[in-house]
């Protein structure tokens, strides 16, 4: 704590520093901002002196300090995040939802001085061996009574905890409302094709607070990617930063050329991916990746129309600079466990736009008939979603089932749309084959948990069709 203190008073640039303490530092005394501090345990001795120590500091080096005195049950993902501060002390525990003491914390921060004391609780307060069972067996009920812990001063500066939104909303006109705090979202390439179509599905679902990054990682300095994030406490970061494309060039060959081109490339496909996943580990907060499985190809192990890459199958094509590094960001993410990474691949969707691969295809002339497997986002970005919800992490090859062809969708669309077009089938040459990832994913994981997903050809014949009719408007 000296040495903490001490750091902060060499600060030329602090703003306010604010000390967390808790409830304990009361014991049985009545729990408002200026009561008799007589704590039972050693934790809140540790605190007491811990609060003695920083308004001293105050008082000698004139600091913008503030004291938060947080509720002991802080509550992450249902679970109690310091259980230690289950055993001992009084007969009940205050329990307060994470995004709310975050929330509080900062407000704390921009009123710091004088060493000011904040009392931070929710609005019930419920038996210690309530919470310990209900740890174990989410049927218990838990008894409840009106929070000790007084925090009518943070209360005035418009801090509400989320369980006086519940009472609020329970006793407005004598309904009973259902009210929960939903996740928070922050997106990350919010902007780009792929972004935005999630974004559309977030909003779709209803149940995310969705908020748009607007610091580029790679780009603005880590530090500042860093309180965008800490400023928004989310639960959820997304990122679908990637380099795929750029001026005059609309796909990957715009990323072979010069060192220019390769910073670029490790900038938006490598690093900005990694650093917001090593954050997410540092803050625990979940982290879901919009990934690629143009990482492979076929080869003497998986042959055309034989097996399948899986999801712990390392990349091993390297015939263009973005599917090395891709592959690379691939295995740096497998490291953080709390991350989500989707594997997609040659995406479509139901509009007329230059960056739909049916869109593309049905302008070509001549197409290649190498099997790939593809993404139809309109069946794909819900699972996305679901998976996020339930803070799945891992990989996911995120494709509709059965491989095709190029040569295959330009049938389907000469078939049932527009039996006047003709297009040149090229076979498929050793020469074709390493120009780009062609490769086939395993859809067994997805179809275990997800097994109404539509085969290719059935989904890309529903997009062709809304491709046809967009252009037509």
């Amino acid at each position: 704590m000296i040495q903490i203190l001490d750091a902060a008073r060499d600060c030329q640039t602090l703003k306010s520093f604010v000390v967390v303490s808790s409830d304990m530092v009361y014991g049985n005394s009545a729990q408002s901002e200026n009561s008799i501090l007589l704590p039972e345990n050693f934790i809140g001795a540790a605190e007491m002196g811990a609060e003695a120590m920083a308004h001293s500091y105050m008082m000698s080096y004139k600091l913008p300090i503030g004291i938060v005195r947080l509720a002991s049950g802080v509550v992450h993902d249902g679970d109690i995040v310091d259980k230690q501060r289950l055993e001992g002390g009084r007969g009940f525990i205050n329990l307060l939802d994470m995004n709310d003491a975050i929330r509080g914390i900062l407000l704390v921060a921009g009123h710091a001085i004088n060493a000011e004391v904040w009392n931070l609780g929710g609005a019930k307060e419920y038996p210690i061996d309530h919470v310990k069972n209900k740890l174990f067996d989410n049927s218990v009920t838990l008894s409840e009574r009106q929070a000790s812990l007084n925090t009518d001063k943070i209360r005035s500066l418009g801090w509400i905890p989320n369980g006086d939104i519940i009472i609020e909303s329970t006793h407005k006109n004598g309904n009973t409302v259902d009210y929960h705090l939903k996740p928070k979202v922050l997106v990350y390439g919010a902007r780009g094709w792929v972004g935005q179509q999630l974004i559309e599905e977030l909003e779709k679902n209803g149940e995310f607070d969705i908020v748009e990054a607007h610091k580029k990682p790679g780009s603005d300095p880590d530090s500042e990617i860093l309180d965008e994030i800490v400023s928004h406490a989310p639960s959820h970061i997304v990122c679908t930063v990637g380099r795929t494309h750029g001026p005059g060039v609309n796909s990957i060959a715009y990323l072979e050329g010069g060192p220019d081109k390769l910073k670029e490339n490790m900038r938006d496909n490598l690093y900005a991916p990694w650093l917001l996943a090593s954050l997410c580990e540092k803050l625990h907060i979940h982290c879901t990746y919009i990934g690629t499985g143009c990482i492979y190809k076929y080869d003497y192990e998986h042959e055309i129309g034989g097996m399948e890459y899986k999801e712990d199958d390392v990349s091993n094509y390297s015939g263009t600079s973005y599917s090395v590094v891709k592959g690379f960001t691939d295995r740096l993410l497998r490291q953080f466990p709390n991350t989500l990474q989707c594997r997609i691949r040659l995406p479509i969707n139901y509009k007329s736009e230059d960056r739909n691969l049916v869109a593309k295809i049905i302008k070509f002339n001549a197409l290649v008939d190498i099997p790939n497997s593809v993404t139809v986002l309109p069946d794909i970005l819900p699972v996305i979603v679901d998976l996020m919800m339930k803070k799945n992490s891992g990989i996911w090859n995120l494709v509709n089932p059965n491989p095709i062809s190029f040569a295959k969708i330009g049938k389907i669309y000469k078939d049932h749309f527009n039996d006047e077009k003709n297009f040149e089938i090229l076979e498929a040459t050793e020469d074709l084959l390493n120009s780009r990832s062609n490769c086939a994913l395993s859809v067994d994981k997805l179809l275990g948990e997800y097994p109404n997903i539509p085969n290719s050809e059935k989904a890309i014949k529903i997009a062709i069709g809304s491709v046809v009719k967009d252009q037509e408007l």
